[in-house]
């Protein structure tokens, strides 16, 4: 399993807890099925040679949010939500071939696929009442 850790809104960080609730699943299931059902939408095979741990790219982690700030010395501004989880080393490879056929970066693929898995499920967040589940 590989470590995936990305920035969320605050609004997918209330989405995802609402799946939790809902459905029952972790964060880690939520992601997994995200990508992969983004993967099977754009065409990306179900089945990929999956390179071996030192061939995998590297993707450095961006910026973090404090550091391109140009607050003032001592003053950060708050980062957003983060979500971690682990994925298969199959889900990895297809986010790579994701990343390589829209031109976008593993950050925008997992808030793009978390956003339509929550709009399939009618999962959505209004303020405060991240429950609402649609029917």
């Amino acid at each position: 399993m590989y470590r995936l850790t990305v920035r969320i809104t605050d609004e997918m960080d209330r989405r995802i807890s609402a799946a939790n609730e809902q459905y029952g699943l972790g964060p880690q299931p939520i992601v997994h099925e995200a990508i992969n059902a983004y993967a099977d939408a754009l065409g990306v095979p179900e089945i990929l040679p999956i390179p071996k741990p030192e061939d995998r790219p590297h993707r450095p982690a961006p910026p973090s949010e404090g550091r391109r700030s140009r607050s003032p010395k001592g003053v950060r501004k708050p980062e957003p939500p983060k979500i971690g989880t682990r994925i298969t080393p199959l889900t990895d490879t297809r986010l790579t071939a994701l990343c390589e056929l829209t031109g976008d970066g593993p950050q925008q693929i997992v808030n793009t696929a978390l956003n339509i898995w929550m709009n399939r499920k009618g999962i959505r967040s209004s303020g405060s009442d991240a429950s609402q589940v649609s029917a």
